[in-house]
């Protein structure tokens, strides 16, 4: 109501698509809630009283070609251009009403249309009473009626062009809300699967090589695609929408949405299909996600989910709200690849939404895992193979937090080495239990900004859609996936929303064993704050605007430490070996977002007194890894700037000073606190990359099967003593190791000729600048590990 302006002393004549009394007793309770002018209301034209609402149409019609009621709408409209009404209200505004009821609109007909007639109004009734708040109202402002007098004297169609172009946005919301008309059902994507000529040769071919009958094959494929889905119910949808609004309240204090105004730009654009892209972090994300979209008048959509979460009865109510649920590999199962190929062709083709989640699994530590890009490439091939030219397929990322994640214990627990626990109704219903103690939480949903893709794939003009699967242009599908994909792991990082629960997280999980006073982690919280307000890392996060204290009282709270909430500062915190890992999952949510001036408080430490030009030299060397691995929202052709912002404010919060006769950067000694605090952020890091580098940098030729040798050996060796190796142990797994090895190929410090590996004079160089970075234990940590793996590989060879 904000955004049209609406003065509640002006005058109304609202225009409603269909004559319908349900829908004007729903815009007279609207109407009153916001002060605007009664519909009911007579208006005086020529002596004659008039209503102050017009219906488009007495009733609601199937065909969407409406144009012939149009002319005598505008008869009605032109009426209202009487001089008694424009001299006596000179205020009066046009307003369009678009009501939608959040329900499936689709009725099956009985032979007694009188009988159907009266169950339909029941229904409404009903649906009324009981669903009220899915209801949705949007008003649309045209114009005054002088103005629309004006414009009439010119263009006597004008009010025609009006009502048509309401009508379409009319339908265009009913879509937005309900969706397509009709759901994908199983026995119907059945027939479209088998009718296929590449699944039909592929029977054939199966039937001669198995030695069975085509009915038993069809069996099969019907069974993986009743394994894949259900028909989605509408009853269940509202039904699971209010039980999940019980369950949510007693759960969640409250859950916050932001920048959800990204989504509805979107929406309002014409033939655009949107596919959500959330972070992972609990399975209380797909409900949460389906129900918030719900809430705020948007269809349900499609989610493609793991099959480990097809057990009873989630799996069965899942299915009924739109999970389409897909094994973790099937690239040796043809039969049950070319099924899903199929089916998800089709649900691409229905026009609903959908929604999966690129990081393929929750994540363990907190950090967004690297993206999956088996889904992207499937919605990339059919979006280039089937030519959707009229239609936008638009990639929308939503970062979803919480500061209480329900599996936080089990995740705890597999980082130390407890097997993976099997996905249980008992096992969830118990965690669901445990969070419910809690006395303070709260849900985070923070809506990114929208990825098009027929712009990144028509980013180079001589590209086409429709050629991107030939096997000519497969470099070129190869890189707009990895382009795609970095840019939604990007956009998620950009879109965090940042709680009370992380801020301390970040201070507390770097106190290792020693104690820290209530005040000492206030004035770092409030640092931090102050930190990203002065130089937001991107439009996108939210940033509490509470206070410091506010915030470490509910962190408080929020742990259940009653005695710590009364926030006296002489009291100190000390920490259990099992809060630090909890707390390092939650530091881990925001780390990115202190990492560069975490590397340049880091860089002044270790050289007490140093010129900008050496800040950028090896921030310039080292940032393009960490931006890569952890997908930050930097361009390294204003990183200089953004370089000179940092230390601008730690200038200003009086952290460093600037000597400028020297022209050189020292740290403030009264502030050394907070600045080992701060500087810590990125230590786990460096430590990474010189274990890494340690090694590379023994020879200048290597084996890949070395390499591989050289991981295991270090994630198997058990004499570490250094918290921060097993911290990086814990945290990062083989894989992310590999990765790391993969962007020093990108990034030109290592060269892969056949199945060795070259070092560079460039790697070289950034493993002389780490090395000076990082602590001086762990350098002889590692050291020591190298000699023990250099016996192991000699021992190993000797065999």
């Amino acid at each position: 109501m904000e955004e049209l302006n609406l003065k509640t002393n002006d005058s109304f004549l609202y225009l409603l698509p269909y004559g319908s009394m349900f829908d004007l007793t729903i815009l007279r309770h609207q109407c009153k809630l916001f002060g605007l002018s009664d519909p009911i209301k007579k208006i005086k034209v020529d002596k004659k009283e008039s209503c102050s609402y017009i219906f488009v149409h007495k009733k609601k019609v199937k065909n969407r070609n409406l144009s012939s009621n149009y002319k005598s709408v505008s008869n009605s409209l032109e009426s209202y251009l009487h001089p008694s009404i424009l001299s006596k209200n000179p205020k009066v505004q046009l307003l369009f009403v678009s009501i939608v009821f959040h329900k499936f609109s689709y009725r099956r007909k009985l032979k007694c249309q009188i009988f159907t007639n009266i169950i339909v109004k029941l229904y409404d009734v009903f649906f009324l009473i009981f669903f009220k708040r899915n209801i949705w109202v949007r008003f649309y402002l045209i114009s005054s009626l002088r103005e629309l007098s004006v414009r009439f004297i010119r263009d006597k169609t004008i009010f025609q062009k009006i009502v048509r172009m309401m009508m379409i946005k009319h339908f265009k919301n009913v879509f937005i809300t309900t969706g397509p008309k009709e759901f994908l059902y199983r026995q119907d994507l059945f027939k479209k699967v088998r009718s296929d000529r590449i699944i039909d040769d592929l029977v054939e071919r199966e039937s001669k090589r198995k030695m069975i009958s085509k009915k038993r094959i069809d069996e099969h494929i019907m069974n993986l695609i009743k394994e894949m889905m259900d028909d989605i119910s509408y009853g269940m949808i509202q039904l699971t929408n209010v039980i999940f609004n019980i369950i949510l309240n007693r759960i969640y204090k409250k859950i916050f949405v932001y920048n959800l105004e990204n989504l509805y730009q979107v929406l309002e654009k014409k033939n655009t299909q949107i596919i959500y892209s959330p972070s992972h972090k609990s399975h209380m994300d797909y409900l949460l996600l389906s129900y918030i979209l719900y809430r705020k008048g948007m269809m349900v959509p499609y989610i493609i989910a793991g099959i480990n979460l097809n057990f009873w009865p989630i799996g069965f109510l899942l299915k009924k709200l739109g999970a389409v649920f897909i094994r973790r590999s099937f690239k040796k199962n043809e039969i049950y690849m070319r099924t899903f190929q199929k089916c998800f062709r089709y649900i691409m083709f229905s026009g609903r939404s959908i929604e999966y989640f690129i990081e393929g699994g929750r994540s363990r530590t907190g950090l967004l895992l690297n993206p999956k890009t088996g889904i992207l490439s499937t919605i990339i091939k059919n979006f280039s193979k089937y030519q959707f030219e009229n239609r936008e397929f638009v990639i929308v990322p939503v970062h979803i937090m919480y500061d209480k994640v329900l599996e936080l214990s089990t995740y705890v627990k597999e980082l130390n080495g407890k097997p993976k626990e099997k996905e249980g109704f008992l096992k969830i219903f118990r965690e669901i239990v445990k969070l419910n103690q809690l006395k303070s939480r709260f849900g985070y949903i923070n809506f990114g900004n929208p990825i098009f893709l027929k712009d990144i794939i028509l980013s180079k003009k001589k590209y086409r859609i429709s050629n991107l699967n030939s096997r000519d242009h497969s470099s070129h599908f190869n890189q707009v996936i990895d382009k795609v994909s970095i840019k939604i792991m990007t956009s998620l990082n950009n879109s965090i929303s940042i709680n009370s629960v992380n801020l301390c997280s970040i201070v507390l999980s770097y106190i290792s064993g020693n104690s820290l006073s209530i005040k000492t982690l206030t004035l770092q919280v409030q640092l931090y704050i102050d930190f990203l307000n002065h130089i937001p890392y991107s439009e996108g996060i939210v940033v509490p605007q509470k206070n410091s204290r506010d915030l470490v009282r509910e962190f408080f709270l929020n742990q259940k430490f009653q005695l710590l909430a009364e926030m006296k500062d002489n009291l100190k915190i000390f920490l259990i070996k099992k809060n630090n890992m909890m707390l390092k999952y939650y530091k881990n949510n925001i780390m990115h977002l202190f990492i560069l001036p975490s590397l340049i408080l880091r860089i002044i430490l270790i050289f007490q007194k140093i010129k900008i030009d050496k800040i950028y030299h090896q921030v310039f060397l080292i940032l393009p890894i960490i931006k890569k691995e952890f997908f930050l929202n930097y361009s390294m052709k204003l990183i200089s700037n953004q370089i000179d912002r940092t230390v601008e404010e730690f200038f200003n919060q009086k952290i460093v000073h600037f000597d400028s006769k020297n022209k050189k950067i020292s740290l403030n000694e009264e502030k050394m606190t907070s600045i080992n605090l701060f500087s810590k952020i990125i230590e786990e890091i460096l430590c990474k990359y010189f274990i890494v580098l340690s090694f590379l940098n023994l020879k200048p030729i290597f084996n890949l099967n070395k390499i591989r040798l050289w991981i295991d050996f270090f994630f198997s060796y058990s004499f570490f003593r250094s918290i921060v190796i097993k911290d990086i142990i814990i945290t990062f797994n083989k894989r992310n190791f590999f990765n790391l090895i993969n962007i020093l190929f990108q990034n030109n410090f290592l060269r892969k000729e056949k199945n060795l590996i070259l070092v560079n004079q460039k790697s070289k160089k950034l493993y002389q600048i780490i090395f000076r970075l990082i602590p001086r234990e762990i350098y002889l940590e590692i050291k020591s590990f190298e000699d023990s793996f250099k016996g192991f590989y000699e021992y190993s060879n000797e065999k």
